[in-house]
């Protein structure tokens, strides 16, 4: 299924592909349909036939123009009984297979939607998605991708299987019978509008309900990942309250959906019983004399055959509604501006198996500017790190560090004079071969409801081959399984975003993960913040200035004691890159720098006043 490029789709263009991508297979459902119709009217004939002749020698033939070489008047009582029979068994047959192609399309059209969907995805970044909460994406994979094809699984087969009859109908009763054509279609075409009023009413309580759902998901996921600092501050209650809140207007929005649904249910299954007096006031009114059969064949037509159309056609408006409105959510999601990336994934890699020297710039950033809606997060900011350099980026809260790393992974809508990685220039790298120079630390560090071995490899299902590598990188993290209490090793099963480790144990594993993939760039964001000062100074000593010392790395901190370690500091203020140095070249020269370590100075000997003396090094592990 190709598409056009996502900024280009809209969504009649998109229920355009959805409907006539793969033709030949949406006309064979529109033609089994249509020859399932064709049969499923031929049945009545039959029972017409065979009924008047077990009663009388005076039977009228009236089968429809279609089938008028068959040879009719010469079949026998059974032949006929059989032929109903079959006739009846083949319209369903064709009808089941059309359904059952219909489901197929959809779920291969489900396929290609939730590709595009994903691509985009990975093109979007944080700030780009800040107007979608976490139950809007649930949605959007969960219940929208699904929904937009409903008109493959639902519409085109369940349309065409309720409409061909409700057409034809009147058309076969008019020529087998003589019955006004027009007052057949005046009183079906009623029906119609009545079936779509309420159809348009009971796809917006379904359009309703996913926003509903979607809002509901997203409380309940906020109020899941921070259960326990909710509980810690007291806050329970009112996300409670919150969230039940949600749920009082879903049920409201169910009942009357219900409610809805059930008028139109049973005003659709009233409206054989009318059209069926209807028909007969006509029938006796165009004929003197009505034989069995007839009444037969007509009551069967109407109140058997024309039956499920009639209950699906404001099913079918209803999808048909439902369906457009997925089809328009998924196309402003895959028309969400984006920011500029570092182009497409299939550009080639960049060349990066160059040996720089000692004191080579291995990382080269000139003129990056970053901003968000109006505001100027970094401005002119001029980056050069060497190899084998620890570096440290320090300024106050809110002045733009994390947000400068995620600019060198190319998370963020940056601009760059030039970003140039061992002597290449990074414009026109794709974001996949960008990251693949860079371990990054979070300082929440990310894990997955998995093993251990699996969190430290990031890799489901990862075989043992590789355990003793795993454990030399959770070493090197200072994190020794059976000293964390976890007897099962590797294999342990960490739990759900780590809910069994505790937040030192989760940068320690991050850590593992960064000493595993061994790439020439490692950049922590605060990574140290949640360990204690006693496992701080020795992953300062033996990892970061000990097995890592051949790579480049870039620390986001606000510890004090990290400072003198590291062989270059980068002051951020406002955004702005101020000064650049040694602690004691930035000590000497730059008062503002005085200023923030003398605040920062402050801020730790607080915490520490605070906090009995003999649990400082443990407070944030525990927490």
């Amino acid at each position: 299924m190709e598409h056009p490029q996502p900024h280009l789709l809209r969504p009649p263009l998109l229920l355009k592909k959805i409907l006539f991508d793969r033709l030949g297979q949406r006309f064979l459902i529109v033609a089994l349909s249509l020859f399932g119709c064709l049969l499923g009217l031929l049945g009545p004939f039959f029972q017409q036939i065979f009924i008047d002749l077990l009663i009388s020698e005076n039977v009228n033939y009236p089968l429809p123009s279609f089938v008028s070489f068959l040879p009719i008047e010469n079949l026998t009582p059974v032949a006929l009984l059989f032929g109903a029979f079959f006739a009846a068994l083949s319209s369903q047959g064709l009808t089941f297979l059309s359904s059952f192609i219909g489901l197929k399309e959809s779920l291969h059209c489900q396929h290609h939607l939730s590709a595009l969907a994903y691509r985009k995805m990975l093109n979007l970044r944080a700030e780009d998605l800040k107007s979608r909460t976490t139950g809007d994406m649930v949605a959007l994979y969960a219940t929208d991708v699904q929904s937009a094809t409903v008109f493959l699984d639902q519409v085109i087969p369940n349309g065409a299987s309720a409409l061909f009859p409700i057409i034809l109908s009147p058309i076969a009763l008019h020529y087998a019978y003589g019955l006004p054509l027009w007052d057949l279609f005046i009183a079906i075409s009623f029906v119609f509008l009545v079936s779509t009023f309420f159809a348009r009413r009971q796809s917006i309580f379904f359009v309703k309900y996913k926003e509903l759902a979607a809002e509901r998901i997203g409380v309940v996921n906020e109020w899941i990942q921070n259960i326990r600092t909710l509980r810690i501050l007291g806050w329970t209650k009112p996300f409670e309250g919150k969230i039940r809140e949600k749920r009082e207007k879903e049920v409201q929005n169910r009942v009357a959906m219900v409610t809805n649904g059930q008028t139109m249910n049973a005003m659709s299954s009233s409206a054989t019983f009318f059209i069926n007096l209807f028909a007969l006031y006509l029938l006796v009114r165009s004929k003197p004399k009505v034989t069995p059969g007839e009444l037969l064949s007509l009551l069967w037509i109407l109140a058997v055959f024309l039956n499920r159309p009639f209950r699906s056609v404001p099913w079918f408006f209803t999808m048909s509604f439902d369906g457009w409105t997925s089809v328009k959510r998924v196309c402003a999601f895959l028309n969400l501006e984006h920011s500029r990336t570092f182009g497409s994934e299939e550009s080639k890699p960049p060349q990066s198996s160059l040996n720089p020297s000692l004191k080579s710039p291995v990382l080269e950033v000139k003129n990056l500017n970053l901003s968000i809606g109006s505001k100027d997060i970094l401005k002119n900011v001029d980056l050069t790190i060497y190899s084998h350099e620890f570096v440290a980026i320090v300024g106050e809260v809110g002045s733009g560090k994390s947000l400068l790393l995620l600019s060198l992974l190319g998370e963020t809508s940056a601009t760059f004079d030039q970003y140039r990685i061992f002597g290449e220039e990074m414009g026109e790298a794709s974001q996949k071969n960008l990251c693949s120079f860079f371990s990054f630390v979070p300082q929440e560090g990310f894990l997955m409801s998995a093993t251990l071995r699996e969190n430290v490899a990031f890799n489901y299902n990862e075989s043992q081959d590789h355990d003793d590598l795993l454990l030399s990188s959770l070493v090197d993290a200072h994190f020794n399984p059976q000293e964390e209490s976890l007897p099962l090793g590797l294999s342990t099963e960490i739990g759900e975003r780590g809910v069994n480790l505790s937040g030192g144990q989760k940068q320690r594993v991050s850590l593992a993960r960064a000493s595993y993939y061994d790439r020439p760039f490692i950049l922590l964001d605060d990574s140290l913040s949640a360990v204690d000062v006693r496992t701080e100074q020795w992953i300062i000593k033996n990892l970061l200035r000990g097995k890592w010392s051949e790579r480049a790395r870039i620390l986001v901190t606000h510890r004090l004691s990290v400072l003198k370690e590291v062989d270059r500091i980068f002051f951020l203020d406002s955004g702005r890159l101020v000064d650049q140095g040694t602690l004691e070249e930035l000590l000497d020269r730059c008062d503002l720098f005085c200023t923030f370590l003398e605040s920062l100075k402050n801020e730790e000997e607080a915490e520490t006043t605070s906090t009995p003396q003999e649990s400082v090094g443990m407070r944030h592990d525990e927490i």
